[in-house]
């Protein structure tokens, strides 16, 4: 039962992680143009 328990946590785990990477760099290519506006300007 604990294989069985451990596994779909650990998928998760690994989902959670790949989607706040996915998040951040979301993030970062939104602001990096709005960075080098605000630096031109």
């Amino acid at each position: 039962m604990r294989v069985f328990g451990v596994r779909p946590l650990a998928m998760l785990a690994t989902l959670r992680s790949f989607a706040q990477e996915a998040v951040s760099i979301v993030i970062a290519i939104i602001t990096f143009p709005l960075r080098l506006l605000r630096s031109l300007l």
